[in-house]
């Protein structure tokens, strides 16, 4: 292929649909994701490829996915910010075939439960935190990585682990000092799970499966299960819980 051909063929395609691209900064500009979103905000979505280093998902399975930003700076700076990259997340669910079974959005880093039959975490994630970078560079004129290295993860496959998790990430504000009560960070999956707010995206059954046979009933245990661990500390955590912090 002539060498103009296919860097023209790059440059029109979306990294989120081309997950193997290595070294290219593209600009966004056919990808009907990036342009449905853009309605909602006068800034388009400008997906850079990110540096990136080999990742062994190759089966599907629940996994606990966090990013951090960038030596520690802020990802969402307003809640606009918190709103654009959730309505990444509900794309992202839809175009990989994920189920969000919970999440959390602080300010320099986020949490997200998902699950899949097809290994499509790696080139979910690719796209989620490429299209969110470059919408983000593009609204402040900020250049270079948003984020620290590409995303960490781990496999949950214990019940204990799922647990813990669940717990883990929605307390996250709360731990922080942000609020009191997990019910009081509107950008978490906390909420949705007990039953006071609607997520279209949101998948909890894989957690409440865990506390009871009707959704009444696991409802009220987690909550009960999640509130019984504010007052405990860090270290009482499952081991493996907080990918990124100690895998232990």
């Amino acid at each position: 292929m002539p060498a103009d051909s296919r860097q023209d063929r790059q440059e029109r395609s979306c990294p989120g649909d081309s997950p193997r691209h290595e070294g290219v900064a593209e600009v966004c500009r056919s990808c009907d994701d990036c342009l449905r979103l853009s309605a909602a905000t006068p800034y388009l979505c400008f997906c850079a490829s990110v540096p990136r280093r080999p990742r062994a998902h190759f089966v599907g399975g629940l996994f606990h996915v966090t990013s951090s930003g960038n030596r520690g700076s802020a990802l969402f700076l307003d809640d606009l910010c918190r709103e654009r990259f959730i309505g990444l997340v509900e794309l992202a669910v839809a175009k990989f075939e994920w189920r969000c079974v919970a999440y959390c959005l602080m300010t320099t880093h986020f949490h997200l439960a998902v699950d899949m039959e097809k290994p499509k975490l790696s080139a979910g994630m690719h796209w989620l935190n490429t299209c969110y970078a470059g919408w983000f560079n593009r609204r402040y004129g900020f250049k270079g990585h948003l984020f620290e290295d590409r995303f960490y993860s781990v496999a949950v496959e214990r019940e204990a682990h799922m647990l813990e998790m669940s717990r883990y990430i929605v307390l996250n504000p709360v731990r922080a000092g942000i609020c009191r009560h997990p019910g009081g960070w509107r950008w978490s999956s906390y909420r949705a799970t007990v039953g006071r707010k609607e997520t279209r995206f949101l998948s909890p059954e894989p957690i409440l499966e865990l506390f009871g046979k009707t959704r009444h009933q696991a409802r009220e245990a987690y909550e009960a299960f999640i509130l019984a661990g504010i007052g405990q500390g860090q270290n009482d955590r499952v081991p493996g819980t907080v990918p990124g912090t100690g895998l232990d």
